[in-house]
């Protein structure tokens, strides 16, 4: 019978203080999308990014200083962070002020990743965690998109630019490990 995510997830998880971290997060998606779009709302959107980012920071951290690393923590966590960076991306891109090619690319490179996440677990009913690659491209991102929005545009660039490679290899990366264990 193919695997349930209910069946792995336990509701209790919920009550783990690093699961409150990444569904404020997922939370803070739609805020931090609409603040951007709005006229003068640059400067609530850059603290909403900011707050989102900590909360990146610190909800693996502190998982696994309590011990309650979960199956809904690694579910939510990457989720929490593909939504925001991309949603990011993408209200950037629509202002003007990131190349709207690499919002697609991202946005293209991390639907990759859910759906391949999405068959392994269907398929062996495992949880792909995230890749140090992933989290480098993450943060990467996070920062660069902070200088967007602090008006430094110019170093916003400079990090876009920076966080090409580890990008590509992150997915990379990814590919390697959804072969291997949908071949099992």
């Amino acid at each position: 019978m193919p695997a349930r995510l209910t069946d792995y997830v336990n509701l209790a998880e919920v009550r783990y203080p690093a699961n409150w971290f990444s569904l404020l997060r997922l939370l803070l998606v739609p805020i931090a999308a609409i603040q951007l779009r709005r006229p003068g709302g640059r400067r609530k959107a850059l603290l909403t990014s900011a707050i989102a980012m900590a909360t990146d920071m610190f909800d693996g951290l502190l998982a696994r200083s309590r011990g309650e690393v979960s199956n809904l923590g690694k579910i939510l966590d990457p989720l929490s962070d593909k939504l925001f960076i991309n949603s990011l991306a993408l209200a950037l891109a629509a202002r003007g002020e990131l190349p709207r090619w690499f919002a697609r690319l991202l946005l293209l490179r991390d639907v990759a990743i859910v759906i391949g996440s999405a068959l392994v677990f269907k398929r062996r009913a495992e949880i792909v965690v995230s890749q140090w690659l992933g989290k480098v491209t993450t943060a990467l991102l996070g920062v660069s998109f902070l200088f967007y929005l602090l008006n430094a545009p110019r170093w916003g660039r400079r990090l876009l630019q920076l966080s090409l490679a580890p990008m590509a290899l992150s997915l990379l990366q990814y590919t390697i490990k959804f072969v291997k264990l949908m071949r099992g």
